[in-house]
């Protein structure tokens, strides 16, 4: 299978990219994220998503880190490059590199996903991929590869969120970009302004009409969220402020 590690994602800014103060919604980097992997598996590899499907897997994100520079403003052009990073057991590593149009380094984000079977949704091996990727594993970041979030054993109950129709993704469960409104909800404005990095771990997916309970503790500048459904952990987060 022939195709290139890297590949260049340039946009434009929209308003619906847009939340308060004319910063980029954090829900709306991560949905760009997700566009730019997805594009460069099609374009360059001929593996959509629908293709990767029929071969009976498709790829879970697990755990993500964002690390903000700044964050885009309203019509401003961004040239992200994303690249296929490693492989290393049964997670795949993307990495994420985000510039302004004079060069500046704005956002560096790393994501972790694995394959799982697409009817029994279980862990599969990455040979079930149907091909390999090609790997570039010494592309400076200042980030290291995610992994489980470590969040404090004791922390309080601050709130709940109702999974609604529109929260949905194609798979019927709350999509991915859309933990970080979540997120951002149980935050003050100034900190959700003001965000410097955040991890993201993705561990039990909510479905329709699940209530998710939110759970909180700042030590330092970090705050840490985690949420349950049924009493099992939905997500894991800290946010660095």
């Amino acid at each position: 299978m022939k195709g290139i590690c890297n590949y260049n994602y340039n946009f434009k800014t929209s308003t619906f990219d847009m939340g308060a103060n004319g910063k980029m919604r954090l829900s709306s980097v991560l949905k760009h994220q997700e566009q730019a992997g997805e594009i460069h598996l099609s374009e360059d590899f001929g593996y959509d998503y629908n293709t990767i499907r029929k071969n009976g897997v498709v790829f879970v994100l697990i755990n993500t880190s964002v690390k903000i520079h700044r964050m885009p403003r309203m019509a401003e052009n961004i040239s992200m490059k994303t690249w296929n990073k490693e492989l290393k057991g049964l997670k795949f590593f993307r990495g994420y590199n985000w510039y302004s149009k004079d060069g500046e380094l704005l956002i560096e984000s790393i994501s972790a996903f694995v394959l799982v079977s697409a009817n029994e949704h279980k862990i599969v091996k990455p040979v079930a991929l149907g091909f390999e990727l090609p790997e570039e594993t010494d592309r400076e970041t200042s980030l290291q590869n995610p992994s489980k979030t470590h969040i404090p054993q004791e922390m309080d109950l601050i709130g709940e969120k109702r999974v609604s129709f529109s929260m949905l993704d194609i798979n019927n469960h709350l999509n991915n970009a859309l933990y970080a409104d979540l997120l951002v909800d149980f935050i003050t404005m100034e900190q959700a302004l003001n965000l410097k990095q955040i991890t993201l771990d993705y561990v039990k997916e909510a479905v329709f009409e699940d209530t998710i309970k939110i759970y909180s503790k700042t030590i330092d500048n970090v705050i840490y969220l985690k949420g349950e459904v049924n009493g099992e952990i939905c997500f894991r987060a800290s946010i660095t402020i």
